[in-house]
Formats: C-alpha cells, structure tokens, sequence
C-alpha cells in the first residue's frame, strides 16, 4: 500500500467526427450517440488499493482511495460527454488479497461488510445519477445468489443513470486463491417462468465486464461504437 500515488489519467480518445460533408461537422465530443443509435464508452484502468490485513482502518484506506480514483475516472470521462464507464476486476477492493505468499481469505468478507455498512453503492449510485452516465464498478458483494445461497460473491454492479442498479456474478473463479476469497454463484432451473430472457427476472445475465487488461499507467480509452 505504501508509495501508491494518486489518480492522473492519461486519456486516449478514439472518438471521430464521421460524416462526408466535411465542412458541416457537429463538435463530436458534445454530441455522443443518441438512444439507440449507439454508446460512448471509457474504459478506466487506475491504480488500486489493496488491503494486505483484514483490519477496518487499513480496508476503509483502500476503499477510500479507490472511491476517490473512481469519483476522478468519472469527473474525467464526464468531459468527454461518456455515457457507460468500467472499472477492473474487484477494482472498489484492489486484487490479491494477501500478504506475500499468505492468502487472507478474511480480507474480502470484512470489505464487502464495509462497502455496505458505509453505503458504497449509494455513494457510486448518486455519483452516476450526477453525472448521466453508466457506471460499472466490481466489488466483493455479500449477500445471496440467484439460487438464494448466502455468501461472499465477486461481482460487478451496474449504476444506472436514472438510479436502476444491476448485479452481475463472476461465473467461474480462476485460480486456487480466487477459490478461497469467493463462493461459487448458483442459479434457479430454468423454465419459461424463470429465465435469463425474461425481463421479469432481476439476475438477467449482463456482459462480464470482469477481465479487462491491465496496463502499467493509469488510463481512460474513450470510444464511440455505432449501432
């Protein structure tokens, strides 16, 4: 946790003017996609915080840090008028929770506590709802599967701009140590009154969101795909 620096992104902008009458070009970066037309999307890659002990102070330091990383990402993408934001894996938390070759299984079961106990997800909530902007942030989550098994999941949550929040569960847990920090998300049978195409059903499967790159700076990629 020592030496980490604060959030300066860097921006890479893939954002361009595309229409044949050169002379009657819109200013792109105030005008992102229409509702249905497309999506201007930043994919930020900041640097995060890991709790190495499963202590409140040194877990509230890293959620702290990383919130504030996060609130920096989104001012950021705001400017460029971005409509849908992601963050790394467990990025709330930081990766790896451990202590050299000591794996603390306790670490995400205390964060995901706090991350509810001091109301992160309202914060991230609110933060989407100022901004007019999707943003997927994952997170340890405590709570239940679609199976309604209760446990420590790792996850990402979708905040909505109009204040609609979504729950995506990592399917499948890479590694022995992922293994011991998280339990295994189970869903019902399926039936044609319980499906995942049913808008009906609130753990609709989203696009993971779970394994983008991670790069040695601090990065925001803005880009624009038309539907």
């Amino acid at each position: 946790m020592n030496g980490i620096k604060s959030y300066n992104p860097v921006v890479q902008t893939y954002i361009k003017d595309c229409q044949s009458d050169a002379s009657n070009l819109p200013d792109a970066i105030a005008h992102p996609p229409l509702s249905g037309e497309g999506v201007r999307y930043a994919i930020a890659q900041g640097p995060s915080m890991v709790p190495h002990k499963a202590d409140k102070n040194t877990i509230e330091q890293a959620l702290k840090f990383n919130f504030s990383t996060l609130q920096t990402a989104c001012s950021m993408a705001s400017k460029y008028n971005v409509q849908l934001i992601t963050f790394p894996e467990l990025f709330l938390t930081g990766y790896e929770f451990a202590n050299g070759d000591k794996v603390n299984k306790d670490i995400p079961a205390r964060a995901a506590q706090l991350i509810e106990e001091q109301q992160y997800r309202e914060k991230i909530c609110t933060l989407a709802i100022d901004r007019n902007m999707t943003i997927v942030c994952p997170m340890p989550y405590k709570g239940k599967d679609p199976k309604g098994n209760e446990g420590i999941y790792d996850t990402a949550f979708i905040f909505q701009p109009d204040g609609i929040k979504a729950i995506q569960f990592k399917n499948h847990l890479w590694g022995f140590d992922e293994r011991l920090w998280f339990r295994y998300p189970e869903y019902p049978e399926l039936s044609s009154e319980n499906n995942f195409q049913n808008k009906s059903n609130a753990f609709t499967r989203f696009c993971s969101f779970s394994h983008l790159t991670i790069r040695l700076h601090p990065i925001i990629q803005i880009s624009q795909h038309e539907i």
